[in-house]
């Protein structure tokens, strides 16, 4: 148990292993016992964080922590707010430098960390910040989360109101869930804002021998004030990369659930599905792509990006669309679902850099399917590997700047107008296929064709939306 507003450091080393609150030994409250290996345990209660920070890992070396049947704890409720009115709450928080940590117990980050009314300088921030090393979570991690039927209640049996703020950053190194049934859980309880920031490493929830795994979920728990507004704000940027079976909003008791994810500059979301997930009008899930990377993981999913997503923008910096590296039976085209993307200016005063369709590995196709109009700003590319079919009316933004490269394919289902055609790649020779319905033209004010191209057309009956 961590207590007092300071930092502990245990750096560890190379061959070193730290059990840090584990039962067993002679059963004493944190009692710490070595071996000539400079190896430690510290016997007795549940890993807890309860203010200030611990930095592990620094030189190394392998933690375990919390070998009890408890949850690990990073921030909780210190203060009692139905008797030390407006005093201020702690804030705890983990910072993993280096080696391996493995938790073998839930993670819970914010437990019933703040109330309304007892914070008056700001909501308390608890969480996890990750620079280098291996954390290996289990068993799963939830953010805000009031253990099971436990919320605080006035004299008058009225909830008090969850004011939390938990965080987890991941700016080097790798977080890990990687059990079938391991989850992320974002604002747990209603109240509980939260926010994940990858900047710089790799935050993977999945199972790795099963595709359909584990998730990232927004709003999972109904205890407490169930009218509470909650918000997730999930930004993965900067060469970080979020590799997820799933993300989605779950609980259909609760009101006024906001998920966003932000997918930015450098950034890469790798996943099998994107869905709301919940049919409420008040629950949104929100997706910006800046100058980010959407990659889809495993073949499998014909519905890659569900059109009950809220909102999809494309900012300034444009999008990447690819497939991925995982095993499973490659589809030539992945269908986003009717989901529309409209243009955001993200960046004042620079050019739109547009969309671009590519591939990872040259035995996987990238094929993305639009089925309603886009309104996307800037270039669009399809390059060597890569398939773009839009099959609503109207589907493409008509002035734009549109190249096919070699050994690319792009179809249209309706009459399309681009600003610009270019086919072929400079010094390069290869095949370009364009695909559009009989009966239907491709007009573009100026077209470019590339030295030693050869152009395939296509003159189709129909689209084919089977997903093969």
């Amino acid at each position: 148990m961590k207590t007092g507003p300071g930092i502990l450091r245990i750096p560890g080393g190379p061959g070193m292993t730290n059990r840090i609150s584990a039962v067993g030994g002679n059963g004493n409250l944190n009692v710490v016992t070595w071996n000539a290996n400079g190896d430690s345990t510290i016997h007795g209660s549940a890993f807890e964080v309860l203010e200030g920070t611990l930095v592990l890992g620094e030189k190394g070396g392998v933690f375990y922590i919390n070998g009890s049947a408890a949850d690990s704890w990073v921030g909780k409720v210190c203060v009692d707010p139905r008797t030390s009115p407006g005093v201020q709450d702690k804030e705890g928080v983990l910072e993993i430098r280096g080696g391996e940590v493995i938790n073998e117990n839930w993670l819970m980050i914010g437990v019933k960390n703040g109330f309304e009314g007892t914070t008056p300088n700001g909501k308390p921030q608890s969480g996890i910040r990750i620079y280098g090393g291996l954390f290996d979570a289990k068993v799963g991690t939830a953010l805000g989360r009031n253990k099971t039927n436990e919320p605080y209640k006035d004299a008058n049996g009225n909830f008090l109101k969850l004011n939390t703020a938990p965080f987890l950053e991941v700016h080097g190194g790798t977080m890990r869930l990687r059990n079938n049934s391991a989850r992320v859980a974002l604002c747990d309880n209603p109240g509980a804002d939260s926010r994940v920031w990858i900047d710089g490493g790799t935050l993977i929830v999945r199972d790795g021998g099963n595709p359909s795994g584990s998730e990232m979920i927004v709003g999972n728990c109904a205890d407490g004030d169930t009218t509470l507004p909650s918000v997730a704000d999930v930004t993965v940027c900067s060469n970080g990369t979020f590799d997820v079976t799933g993300f989605r909003i779950v609980n259909a008791n609760r009101s006024s659930v906001t998920a966003n994810l932000n997918v930015l500059d450098g950034g890469i979301y790798r996943n099998n599905q994107l869905y709301k997930g919940s049919s409420k009008a008040d629950h949104v899930l929100n997706l910006l792509i800046d100058g980010g990377i959407m990659e889809i993981r495993w073949a499998g999913y014909a519905n890659w990006i569900r059109n009950d997503v809220t909102k999809g923008e494309i900012g300034t910096h444009g999008a990447l669309f690819r497939s991925g590296s995982d095993s499973g039976s490659p589809k030539n085209v992945i269908d986003t679902v009717g989901i529309t993307f409209t243009a955001k200016d993200t960046h004042p005063g620079e050019e739109p850099q547009g969309v671009t369709f590519g591939t990872v590995f040259a035995d996987k196709n990238s094929g993305f399917r639009f089925t309603v109009p886009q309104a996307w700003a800037g270039p669009t590319r399809i390059l060597a590997g890569g398939i773009c079919e839009l099959t609503g009316t109207g589907a493409f933004p008509s002035t734009s700047a549109v190249t096919l490269e070699s050994k690319g394919t792009l179809t249209v289902a309706t009459n399309q107008t681009f600003a610009s055609f270019t086919l072929g790649t400079e010094g390069a020779s290869g095949v370009v296929t364009l695909g559009f319905l009989k009966g239907n033209s491709v007009t573009a004010t100026a077209f470019d064709v590339k030295p030693n191209t050869t152009l395939a057309v296509n003159l189709l009956d129909a689209i084919d939306v089977s997903g093969t």
